[in-house]
């Protein structure tokens, strides 16, 4: 576990630092402190920004991107960063429906009085607001790719990236912080645990474009 985490202590401590920080902001402010926030100042570029990174939470963009990882890095690859997104989707989907179904989103729960406008294209959503899925969605995507993207740079890159879209779901009034912390939390502990169980060497190292390559004979 220690050699595993060596690869990846750099990603896991900047995302567990980022959501312990977090955890302590919510904790000090009151609702709507950190959410209004984002919501009192809008701008054409920072609108631009979160409505492009918000597209990372989109479950349809892995139908672009695991065959992408599977192409250029390796099999093992594809499968802990699909494996990590799959099971954070069904845990986040379990809390969000069963456990916290009557938790309200932002503009049910201030109203309209108080948030008077949304950003054009987004939905008007109501309920299942806790956890966030997009936030999920981004760091399990982003914590799992640090499995072959392990220079410090990158990873950072790939952190901000998850970290940006769940801000973005905080600027676009469709969560609460703590939503997107929850369901962060949620996924980097699953893309951790993936890590861990595919940690051993094997011919899954290999990626797609290899495997076709060589025929199968890696």
């Amino acid at each position: 576990m220690k050699d595993l985490l060596s690869h990846h202590r750099f990603f896991f401590l900047l995302a567990g630092s980022y959501l312990m920080l977090g955890f302590f902001l919510v904790s000090i402010t009151s609702m709507g402190t950190i959410e209004f926030f984002f919501y009192k100042n809008h701008t054409p570029i920072l609108t631009f920004y979160f409505k492009l990174l918000n597209w990372l939470g989109d479950g349809m963009i892995l139908l672009f991107v695991l065959p992408l990882i599977g192409l250029l890095f390796s099999v093992r690859a594809m499968l802990i960063t699909g494996g990590a997104v799959l099971i954070s989707f069904l845990v986040v989907s379990l809390l969000k429906n069963f456990v916290f179904p009557e938790a309200d989103r932002p503009l049910r729960y201030f109203g309209d009085a108080v948030i008077p406008y949304l950003i054009d294209g987004m939905e008007r959503n109501m309920h299942n607001s806790f956890p966030s899925g997009h936030s999920a969605q981004a760091m399990a995507l982003m914590a799992s790719f640090s499995f072959v993207i392990r220079t410090k740079g990158w990873q950072l890159v790939l952190l901000l990236l998850a970290v940006s879209t769940a801000l973005a779901r905080v600027y676009l009034m469709q969560h609460f912080y703590v939503d997107t912390l929850a369901g962060g939390t949620i996924a980097l502990v699953i893309s951790l645990a993936g890590i861990y169980l595919y940690k051993d060497k094997s011919p899954w190292d290999a990626s797609l474009w290899q495997i076709v390559k060589t025929k199968g004979r890696i």
